[in-house]
């Protein structure tokens, strides 16, 4: 049964950013990011990693294009929300974006708290992330990064 998709635009002067202000669109479609507070004892870090060879790690994923870097990015933060202890991200910060003829990757760390359904709100679930007309681009006459992201509702 499938019933809708939801598409995320975001716009940044950096790529970085564009991947930050794409994860708290989608955060933002489920909860309310502005109630959240940031808990230091809570931040998580991770690092999401693309190479020519797939490797299962813990936090690490492996891919050739910057569509599979935004996606498994994206499906990391929609992992942090749906387990235990159900994190509500208020911000994710990049500290390196790394790209190669056929390598991508990137290190973040997440800034939320806990997730409580009377403080956060309850919106809308979002089952997954999709490749569906996914565009990351640079736009030609600025620095400005555009990224647009469709996920399953």
């Amino acid at each position: 049964d499938h019933t809708a998709d939801v598409q995320i635009h975001s716009w940044a002067n950096s790529l970085e950013g564009a991947f930050c202000d794409a994860a708290r669109g989608m955060m933002n479609y489920m909860y309310n990011v502005d109630a959240v507070e940031e808990n230091p004892a809570l931040i998580e870090h991770f690092r999401v990693e693309y190479a020519r060879e797939y490797q299962a790690r813990f936090y690490s994923l492996g891919s050739r294009s910057l569509e599979h870097l935004l996606y498994a990015f994206l499906e990391e933060i929609l992992f942090l929300f749906a387990t235990d202890p159900y994190l509500a991200l208020k911000r994710v910060e990049i500290q390196d974006m790394m790209s190669g003829p056929s390598c991508f990757q990137l290190s973040a760390t997440c800034f939320g708290e806990e997730y409580s359904r009377p403080k956060h709100g309850s919106k809308t679930e979002i089952k997954s992330v999709t490749y569906s007309n996914m565009i990351i681009k640079q736009k030609s006459d600025s620095h400005v990064w555009d990224i647009y992201a469709i996920v399953d509702i």
